[in-house]
């Protein structure tokens, strides 16, 4: 039996990615390899335990975080290793406040 190292394809070493507090955003983990590839997900190096607001989909390739609040504003990584290699993507989550929403939505008017 032949063996591919774990592999991610990606054009950018680091994913910015903001979300509005209290909404759901998804991290993916597209991981390919032979044998498949077991998949870790870090939060600032430290692994991530899943619980009420954080769950692993797609066989751990997606990282769905619910109701993100600041203390979710981190750097988190998918590291996926095989006996053949490893490989990992990172991603720079910014929560931020508040939607924006332009002034002419909530009353004012725009000359």
């Amino acid at each position: 039996m032949y063996t591919v190292p774990a592999y991610i394809d990606t054009t950018e070493p680091v994913k910015h990615v903001r979300v509005v507090k209290s909404k759901i955003v998804v991290l993916q983990c597209p991981v390919q390899g032979i044998p498949l590839p077991n998949i870790t997900w870090l939060k600032d190096g430290k692994p991530i335990t899943p619980n009420d607001r954080i769950r692993f989909l797609v066989s751990g390739r997606q990282l769905e975080l619910s109701m993100a609040d600041e203390s979710d504003t981190a750097w988190y990584t998918c590291v996926a290793d095989n006996v053949a290699g490893s490989a990992k993507i990172d991603y720079n989550l910014t929560v931020i406040g508040s939607e924006f929403r332009p002034l002419s939505a909530i009353g004012y008017t725009i000359f």
